[in-house]
């Protein structure tokens, strides 16, 4: 909403003087409203929201003097006094407004359902900040470490945003993958139609294509994999699959990072079954039984090679 300075601060000087009516206060409100889903837009996605939230209120509440208000008011230009209306006015709104929630998972997968329904299956050393309800125009939630599968609940009134390093994807109803490594972040998209964005460029991605930010550019590419769409499902069963398709499977599911020593290696056919229960650890282990290679771990980086 659009206020001339002249205007605000009549609105302002009437809401201190109570003499403000319900239709200038719905205006003000309005205004006030707009200004601060605006200024949150612009905060970095690496931002401790809830710590910036405090120093706000805090810097707000030490400057504002109850009885020296009205003195000070004339003198104020209309953006300080827009922040009074905001401290005197909005408290409620603005101290509940998209309270926004961390979860990371340890060395297992999980899964969370947002306020919208929207479902999201986390993988292992993952963590996902999101808002507690969606109370904006936009559905926005920040995938900061980690691999990620979003069932997106469709909304065409509100667009659904991940945001992940540099990269923010954008759907509105669909189904897509985010990984971040090291090196690159990408979206791989399993059903309709999902757009990534940065600075540097956008891209439009359809089912089992994949969009990778890398070397501060954005690239294109398909998959002919399933592994980025059936890495979270409880119960994997592998039949007569080359190494190289269930270790990329356990690269989305872990976290982590396989690498091999020869590249004949990872063509080599396994029978596996995964089940919920089985950790990185014992899945490596009855690897090694069934291939008679050996699985050297590091960290995330898992180096396979002959015995």
């Amino acid at each position: 909403m659009k206020l001339t300075k002249h205007i605000l601060r009549k609105l302002v000087d009437k809401f201190f003087t109570n003499k403000i009516n319900d239709n200038e206060q719905a205006v003000l409100d309005g205004f006030v409203r707009s200004e601060y889903d605006t200024a949150l837009d612009n905060i970095s996605f690496t931002t401790d929201k809830e710590h910036t939230r405090d120093a706000i209120w805090s810097t707000i509440e030490n400057t504002i003097n109850p009885t020296a208000k009205l003195r000070y008011l004339p003198y104020l230009n209309y953006v300080a006094a827009a922040v009074i209306v905001v401290a005197l006015i909005c408290v409620p709104f603005l101290r509940n407004h998209e309270k926004m929630l961390t979860y990371s998972t340890g060395a297992a997968i999980d899964s969370i359902q947002l306020a919208d329904g929207s479902q999201i299956f986390l993988g292992a050393n993952t963590t996902l900040e999101y808002p507690e309800q969606f109370d904006r125009k936009q559905r926005v939630v920040f995938l900061k470490t980690g691999n990620a599968f979003f069932q997106v609940h469709r909304d065409v009134s509100k667009p659904f945003m991940v945001k992940s390093e540099e990269l923010t994807t954008q759907v509105l109803g669909t189904s897509f993958n985010v990984r971040i490594t090291d090196s690159a972040t990408a979206v791989t998209v399993a059903t309709g139609k999902v757009n990534i964005s940065n600075a540097k460029g956008s891209v439009d991605l359809l089912p089992n294509e994949k969009g990778v930010w890398a070397n501060n550019t954005i690239t294109k590419e398909n998959v002919d994999d399933a592994e980025f769409k059936n890495w979270f499902k409880p119960y994997l069963s592998f039949k007569g699959v080359t190494l190289k398709s269930v270790t990329d499977l356990l690269e989305y599911k872990f976290n982590v990072r396989f690498e091999y020593t020869q590249e004949s290696i990872n063509d080599q056919k396994v029978n596996i079954y995964i089940t919920p229960e089985d950790s990185l650890p014992e899945i490596l282990n009855n690897l090694e039984f069934i291939t008679q290679l050996k699985f050297n771990s590091n960290d995330q980086l898992i180096t396979v090679k002959n015995n």
